[in-house]
């Protein structure tokens, strides 16, 4: 958007019969000489700014033919050419009200009546830019700030589930003996889809999918765990099923309890079914 408008004033300042002061020549294109005493470095700055601001298209381009012209005026600020011509630059570059600041220095200067009726009416015109630019950038800020406060609701809500969590685990066995076990758990949130993955960086154990805005609707599943190993042998894949899962957001914890494992042939022969195994996630 700022590349097209920066294209449209290149195209209505070289349009313009006021567009750019040319070195020996005023503004108005009334054929007076520049004034004397300008300093050589002065005369430099500006004739390079007039050289970059021929082939400036992008916002960088025109903030150095600003610099180029800027410092011309500092060192020859007796010099209308020079302050007319930065005024050109920053409207270029899209800083209207830096330009009509330097065209009212301009309308200081000695100026024939039609010139000076001109300049006037380039300042209305940069004052409608002006009020066009603010609008159009205030829009853009509600917009950034409604993303962010969106973003704000959604960790509120979901985002405080990712990343890591102490994982306590307790398995049943036939014998209702239990085995515990404790590692590290990653968490991870991707669109509608919640991860678990231990640290080791194995396949995901447990995954979820949201419904809604709201983290208390997920949808949770037991994931294939054959990569894991029994007491005796490979656990049996087990299919998606859904877990009741409890969050204490305050916490924060997150408990829930998965269906039976399947141990399978072991090397005597036999085959052994655990209860349901109760994970707890803890930061």
């Amino acid at each position: 958007m700022k590349n097209y408008v920066l294209y449209a004033l290149v195209s209505f300042i070289l349009a313009t019969p006021l567009a750019f002061a040319q070195t020996n020549t005023s503004a108005n294109g009334r054929g007076a000489k520049t004034p004397p005493q300008i300093p050589e470095e002065a005369r430099k700055h500006f004739v390079i700014g007039t050289t970059l601001f021929k082939d400036a298209k992008t916002a960088d381009d025109f903030v150095q033919v600003e610099n180029e012209f800027k410092q011309a005026a500092d060192l020859a600020p007796q010099w209308p050419e020079a302050r007319y011509n930065l005024a050109l630059a920053k409207e270029a570059a899209g800083d209207y009200s830096g330009a009509m600041a330097d065209l009212k220095l301009y309308q200081q200067f000695k100026l024939s009546e039609t010139e000076a009726r001109s300049v006037q009416d380039k300042i209305y015109t940069l004052e409608a830019k002006a009020e066009v630019a603010a609008k159009r950038q205030a829009e853009v800020q509600q917009a950034s700030a409604a993303e962010e406060q969106k973003k704000q609701v959604y960790l509120d809500k979901i985002g405080f589930l990712e990343g890591q969590w102490n994982c306590h685990e307790v398995v049943s066995a036939p014998n209702r003996a239990t085995f515990t076990f404790d590692y590290k758990v990653d968490v991870t949130v991707s669109g509608k889809t919640v991860t678990l993955t231990k640290e080791t960086g194995s396949k995901p154990f447990v995954r979820g999918t949201l419904h809604g805005d709201d983290y208390t609707s997920i949808q949770w599943f037991a994931a294939d765990d054959s990569n894991d190993k029994g007491l005796d042998g490979p656990v049996a894949p087990a299919q998606d099923t859904p877990i009741t899962l409890q969050i204490n957001k305050a916490g924060p914890s997150l408990t829930w309890q998965e269906p039976q494992l399947l141990i399978g042939e072991s090397t005597m022969g036999w085959t052994m079914q655990f209860g349901p195994r109760q994970r707890t996630l803890t930061k």
